[in-house]
């Protein structure tokens, strides 16, 4: 866990999230890493009603959708997901170890719970050239 922090939905989040504008949004930007070396940083956005002092409960190594599940009897799964690539702004580079000429993979996603309400919108940016991402499609 690199930082965490609220801030108010906004417009964009609210949207995303189901909220009012109005709601306060716990932000959660993670560092994952693989061999030590960072892999991806990630940017959870998640509803503060309904996971309160979430912070609190975030140790060492983590899996969010674990903690979810043990302190909110709460079951996420990613139900959609977009991607794209962009170049590294400068922050990006130095938490993943890269140059300006690394590409990111982002991935914009939305988790659900079992009775299909939104539980966490993130953004993910994983490192170029050391990603090898393969999809099964089922006709």
């Amino acid at each position: 866990l690199l930082d965490s922090y609220e801030i108010s939905a906004g417009r964009e989040l609210s949207r995303k999230l189901n909220i009012k504008s109005s709601d306060k949004v716990v932000v959660l930007e993670i560092v994952r890493f693989v061999n030590k070396i960072p892999f991806c940083h990630t940017t959870s956005f998640l509803n503060s009603d309904r996971f309160p002092d979430i912070q609190n409960h975030i140790e060492g190594n983590f899996s969010l959708y674990e903690l979810l599940k043990k302190h909110y009897d709460v079951e996420a799964t990613r139900t959609s997901s977009s991607f794209e690539v962009s170049m590294p702004e400068n922050s990006y580079m130095d938490i993943l170890w890269i140059s300006p000429k690394i590409p990111l993979l982002v991935v914009n996603s939305i988790a659900k719970d079992r009775n299909g309400e939104v539980v966490e919108y993130c953004i993910t940016k994983f490192r170029g050239g050391y990603l090898q991402y393969c999809c099964g499609f089922q006709w």
